[in-house]
């Protein structure tokens, strides 16, 4: 038997209404803020999925993900840092001392604290600010990442978004991708 204290006002009034629901008899309200549920065995089982369906939906929506402006995927980031392409080949990654290295694991890049991003011969190619403003060498604004994701050029036009990824990693996906090849 499962109980829960601390039920909020919308939640009680909801399991009211599910102890009124045929198909779900074995669920009663105990006392005002607390409900009981007995489980038999295939309400076990259909508990268990739907957690494993939310587990794994939960994992898929926060994969950091990169999109063309037709929303189709470009690339995505996984959380150790490996950058891979819209065929899932590894192209390079991002190490935690924010390292920028291709695919075959050799420095190509790197960015600072304070958003500078060089090449391999430490030579400055462009920056990202706090605000999520790209700019390259010569300091010229070349796109925004936007705090939602979306992924601006200098225009102002829509050319991607990055879906739960560092602004710093969509910055160089984005605008300075030839440090991959």
């Amino acid at each position: 038997m499962l109980s829960l204290q601390t039920v909020l006002p919308d939640t009680l009034e909801l399991l009211k209404t599910l102890t009124q629901m045929p198909e779900l008899e074995n669920i009663r309200l105990v006392e005002p803020y607390f409900f009981s549920i007995t489980l038999n065995s295939t309400m076990m089982k259909r508990l268990f999925m739907t957690l494993l369906m939310l587990v794994c939906f939960l994992s898929i929506s926060w994969a950091q993900i990169c999109r063309d402006k037709s929303n189709m995927q470009i690339g995505k980031i996984e959380s150790n840092g490996v950058v891979r392409n819209s065929s899932n080949m590894k192209i390079g990654s991002f190490d935690r001392n924010n390292t920028i290295r291709n695919a075959s694991n050799m420095k190509v890049g790197s960015i600072d604290n304070n958003g500078v991003i060089r090449d391999r011969t430490n030579t400055k190619i462009g920056t990202i600010d706090k605000d999520g403003v790209v700019r390259d060498a010569t300091n010229m604004r070349i796109g925004t990442i936007e705090k939602k994701g979306v992924v601006k050029d200098k225009s102002n036009m829509k050319v991607g978004s990055a879906e739960n990824v560092n602004p710093q990693y969509a910055a160089v996906f984005f605008f300075f991708f030839h440090l991959f090849r």
